[in-house]
């Protein structure tokens, strides 16, 4: 799962797919067009694995194969919108969401100011993922 949609989103899906693998990322955006845009420019620039974009909580309960891999691309900042509200409940659901190899989870916290340990990645300790914070990635 990548959360967000700009330069660093699009460079940890590449990261995902071309360097670890992965055969499917969940893209989840407040924005749907900025989810589809990012997507779109992956597309044009040759990225063939399938990103899904995970527009609603629905999406994300139906999910059978839930990530093992999470990285937010996105600043720590309370909801203020609806569209930011569902943004949030879909990655809770997520990450809440149970998996049979669940001491494998990682979730890549990239922002690191004014704390590297964010919301969610305080929600994702608080389920048992690995959390790499936004210092972690400096060094």
């Amino acid at each position: 799962m990548v959360i967000g949609g700009g330069a660093t989103c699009k460079s940890a899906i590449y990261a995902l797919t071309e360097g670890l693998g992965a055969k499917v990322v969940y893209l989840v955006n407040r924005d749907p067009e900025e989810a589809k845009s990012a997507i779109k420019g992956l597309k044009q620039h040759g990225l063939h694995q399938e990103i899904r974009y995970v527009e609603s909580v629905e999406i994300a309960q139906s999910l059978t194969k839930p990530p093992i891999v999470a990285v937010s691309a996105v600043p720590d900042i309370a909801p203020k919108t609806d569209a930011e509200q569902i943004a949030r409940n879909i990655i809770t659901v997520m990450i809440q969401s149970p998996h049979a190899h669940s001491s494998a989870r990682l979730f890549l916290e990239m922002c690191y100011d004014p704390t590297p340990m964010t919301y969610m990645a305080t929600l994702a300790q608080k389920f048992d993922w690995k959390v790499i914070d936004g210092l972690d990635v400096m060094e």
